[in-house]
């Protein structure tokens, strides 16, 4: 037995209204229970103060022993005021969640999905190719306005080339090949007539090359 049945019993037990089964079974809770005993002694100790207080008229006097066979009709509002013990959890909030959800889904299914007419659809996309038109537009415009830049010619082809650096270059090589063709002028070592026409023929070679860089020209 929980504690609201053992209040519910303890107030028919004051007015005489409860079976002797439920009796014995709401004393073994109160002597488990120490707040449903106080509830009890509270519970019996209005039912004195209500036996105790004298009857107004003879009407009232001849109706007695109604009352006091069955004093539970007239005590019913006056128990309404008495503060039961309310849980310390709120469990109602599942089954709100659940006919919420149901409803929801009721609306979704009863609700027919909106389809698009031709015209809608026509519409629509004429409005995107003028965005993407548009967009394009403004690209190319961005891409016209903004300035080329232009470089110079000395940037461009790099710095002009030095005409003495490269003459002096060519005098170099010139001379490295006579060298190479003449030899070494501290080794002596006989040559083959064939090697000996062929640096020859090379020199000659040589020789006009720089007559020609001087400006000279050679008879014919």
């Amino acid at each position: 037995m929980n504690c609201r049945r053992a209040q519910s019993d303890i107030a028919l037990w004051a007015g005489n209204d409860l079976d002797e089964t439920d009796l014995h079974c709401l004393q073994r809770h109160l002597e488990a229970c120490p707040e449903c005993r106080e509830y009890n002694e509270q519970m019996h100790a209005l039912m004195r103060l209500v036996e105790e207080c004298p009857l107004r008229d003879e009407a009232d006097a001849a109706s007695k022993s109604v009352v006091e066979e069955s004093l539970w009709p007239s005590l019913s509002t006056r128990l309404a005021t008495v503060p039961t013990p309310r849980n310390d959890r709120f469990n109602g909030w599942v089954p709100a969640v659940a006919v919420a959800a149901v409803c929801l889904a009721m609306v979704l299914i009863a609700s027919p999905p909106r389809v698009s007419s031709p015209q809608e659809s026509s519409h629509a996309s004429v409005v995107s190719e003028v965005q993407e038109t548009n967009l394009s537009d403004a690209t190319s415009t961005q891409r016209v306005q903004e300035p080329l830049r232009i470089l110079p010619v000395q940037e461009a082809l790099g710095p002009p080339p030095n005409l003495a650096d490269i003459e002096r270059e060519r005098r170099l090589e010139a001379q490295e090949e006579m060298d190479a063709l003449l030899g070494n002028r501290r080794e002596f070592r006989p040559m083959s007539p064939e090697e000996a026409q062929l640096r020859m023929r090379k020199l000659h070679e040589l020789h006009l090359m720089m007559m020609r860089q001087h400006g000279f020209r050679s008879s014919p």
